[in-house]
C-alpha cells in the first residue's frame, strides 16, 4: 500500500488507493480536530425559527406559573387535551392564542414537547377511562 502526508494531522498515514487517513480518518474530520459525534442526534436539523416560537411559549408559561411547572401537572393527558385545543384552534382559523397573543402551533408544539419528556417517566399521556 503507498502512503501520503495527511493534510490534518500530519502522518504519513493517508492511503493513496482511496484518499482516506488511517490516523484522523480525513476526509471525514473537520481540519479543527476529531470530534466522536457518530450516533448522536444532529441537533443542527432543529428548525430555528420554530423553537424561537416555542420559547416564546415557555417563557410565557414561566412568567404565568413558574419555571418547568409543567413537570408538576397531572396527569399529563392535559396536554394531550391542550395541544388539541391548540391545533383547532389553528385549524378553525385563528393564528395566536388570545390570552398570550403567541401562535397555536407553538403553544401545540409545547404540549407534545412535554409529553415526549413525561412518557419515558411514566406518564402515559393518554385518557385511560
Amino acid at each position: 500500500m503507498t502512503w501520503k502526508k495527511c493534510p490534518v494531522c500530519d502522518n504519513n498515514a493517508l492511503r493513496i488507493s482511496d484518499g482516506v487517513c488511517e490516523y484522523c480518518t480525513y476526509p471525514n474530520v473537520s481540519p479543527g480536530g476529531t470530534k466522536h459525534d457518530q450516533g448522536k442526534p444532529p441537533m443542527g436539523l432543529l428548525p430555528g425559527l420554530a423553537l424561537v416560537e416555542v420559547a416564546k411559549v415557555l417563557e410565557f408559561g414561566a412568567k404565568k406559573y413558574s419555571p418547568n411547572n409543567w413537570r408538576t401537572v397531572k396527569p399529563g393527558s392535559r396536554y394531550l387535551d391542550a395541544a388539541l385545543r391548540h391545533l383547532h384552534a389553528h385549524a378553525d382559523g385563528e393564528d395566536n392564542d388570545p390570552e398570550s397573543g403567541l401562535s397555536h402551533l407553538a403553544h401545540a408544539a409545547c404540549c407534545v414537547l412535554f409529553m415526549l419528556d413525561l412518557v419515558p417517566n411514566g406518564d402515559p399521556c393518554r385518557h385511560t377511562s
